[in-house]
């Protein structure tokens, strides 16, 4: 890449691998996570120190392609950097390469800074912006989710309790849970004929401690389905998205 990146370098550990030993889909959303921390950390604004200011960053949506999965004991690369800025919000992507420069994993994101108080977003300090690395260059070009999706008919669902393990340090569920729940709610028979090749989402809402989910699947076609994570005590869409996936 021709461009100023933050990159961060890890080793694909044994709990971060399926049965086949390659990387998980969880595990991968976990490294892009840890590669915006380390971000946040390179210019002495690490989430804990935000966090005791009152501020931090969420998640409110994006979308992740899977071009090839890494194995057990790879080295790879994240490279990170902003494309664009808004007054409350920071659009952050994300290359994951292997040993041999390969791209393995492309992600966009979007990210909104808010007082952890109150919940709302409030305008980003000129420190994140004079700082991060930046670049008008896209990981994907994709359009992001605004609203839920339209799930009518025939459709699938699995409900699931929300643990405290599943609270971040934003005192809400980690946006990794979502996933999670959405990738368990796929039908058996469908999951083991299939791997993903890309999943884009939005979160509306935040989910807290004992709420109770439902998670909606609908099949589109064979290659694509639609997900909505639903909180059962008022039917409110927490979060949407679509996944795509291909045979094995």
């Amino acid at each position: 890449m021709n461009f100023n990146t933050f990159s961060m370098n890890a080793k694909v550990g044994y709990n971060q691998v399926d049965s086949s030993g390659r990387l998980k889909v969880l595990s991968a959303i976990q490294l892009l996570e840890e590669a915006a921390i380390e971000n946040c950390y390179a210019i002495n604004r690490n989430v804990f120190t935000l966090l005791q200011e009152g501020y931090g960053w969420v998640l409110r949506g994006g979308s992740i392609q899977f071009l090839r999965y890494p194995s057990y004991a790879d080295s790879i690369t994240i490279a990170t950097w902003i494309s664009k800025w808004t007054i409350f919000q920071g659009f952050r992507e994300f290359i994951v390469l292997n040993a041999r420069k390969e791209k393995c994993v492309k992600a966009t994101t979007v990210w909104a800074y808010i007082d952890v108080t109150n919940r709302r977003p409030v305008p980003i300090p000129e420190v994140f912006k004079e700082k991060w690395e930046y670049s008008q260059q896209k990981a994907i070009e994709a359009s992001l989710l605004k609203r839920p999706l339209e799930i009518s008919g025939e459709s699938v669902s699995e409900t699931f309790n929300i643990r405290r393990t599943d609270i971040d340090s934003n005192k809400h569920v980690h946006n990794v849970r979502y996933l999670e729940w959405v990738l368990e709610a796929v039908p058996l028979e469908y999951y083991s004929g299939n791997e993903l090749e890309s999943v884009e989402g939005a979160f509306l809402q935040e989910a807290r401690f004992e709420d109770q989910i439902e998670v909606r699947v609908k099949k589109v076609n064979e290659g694509e389905l639609m997900h909505n994570v639903i909180r059962k005590s008022d039917a409110e869409v927490l979060a949407t998205g679509r996944s795509r996936w291909k045979k094995k």
